[in-house]
């Protein structure tokens, strides 16, 4: 198996370029316990900027939050005590929507996925597989204030525009799919131009009509004439 060749390195983070089948570059660096942790990316530039997050925020001393799961993740941010700490108060309503929203919603889809490794795939499918074009919107909002949060207190090392890349255009997507639907549905329900009956059509029907009528009446009334 090929060995990763190193590209740079500082004194807490290591960066290293692709082998042999891997298309992806890797990042090493031990958190505050001395434990051994990674991280990939796509290219070099985006490798670098996750090497400077993370040496950013080695240098503060912080805990490696990137490390935890996506469960753990939702928990904090709604969690208003650790949401404060670079966070905004909610009021008791927008507080139980996001936490409706999140819970139901996302969390089964993250809720196992380790932080450094959630993806922007697995947040769009939330906003894709919702019921309707509002659920999309308010999901998609409520996404992006958890991501904004959550790579401001650490817990995302990745580029937090590439995890919501993509958010306005599922929702847009799920607008055009109902108004497709709806016109669908209103074509079937449409009645053809050369189904409706003219003038001459509807006499000719209730001339019938009379004469038909006027048949039953006569028979019935022999008959009765005839008992």
């Amino acid at each position: 198996m090929p060995k990763w060749e190193q590209e740079t390195t500082n004194n807490k983070v290591k960066v290293y370029k692709p082998v042999g089948n891997r298309n992806y570059w890797r990042i090493t660096w031990r958190d505050q316990t001395g434990k051994l942790k990674d991280t990939t990316a796509k290219d070099f530039a985006t490798a670098m900027e996750k090497a400077a997050e993370i040496d950013q925020r080695l240098s503060l001393g912080g805990a490696d939050k990137s490390t935890n799961t996506g469960a753990q993740m939702i928990a904090a941010y709604l969690d208003p005590i650790e949401r404060l700490r670079v966070g905004n108060a909610w009021g008791a309503s927008h507080s139980a929507d996001q936490e409706w929203l999140l819970n139901t919603h996302l969390l089964p889809i993250i809720k196992k996925t380790i932080c450094s490794r959630i993806t922007n795939a697995q947040l769009r499918k939330v906003i894709q597989d919702a019921k309707t074009p509002s659920m999309a919107k308010h999901l998609s909002v409520a996404i992006t204030g958890l991501i904004n949060w959550a790579v401001e207190d650490g817990w995302i090392i990745q580029s937090g525009n590439t995890l919501i890349a993509g958010f306005k255009t599922d929702v847009k997507n799920k607008e055009k799919s109902v108004r497709t639907i709806k016109q669908q549905g209103g074509d079937r329900e449409q009645i053809n131009p050369n189904e409706i009956p003219n003038h001459e059509s509807v006499s000719r029907v209730a001339k019938c009509a009379v004469i038909t009528f006027g048949v039953w009446l006569g028979g019935c009334l022999g008959g009765c004439a005839g008992e």
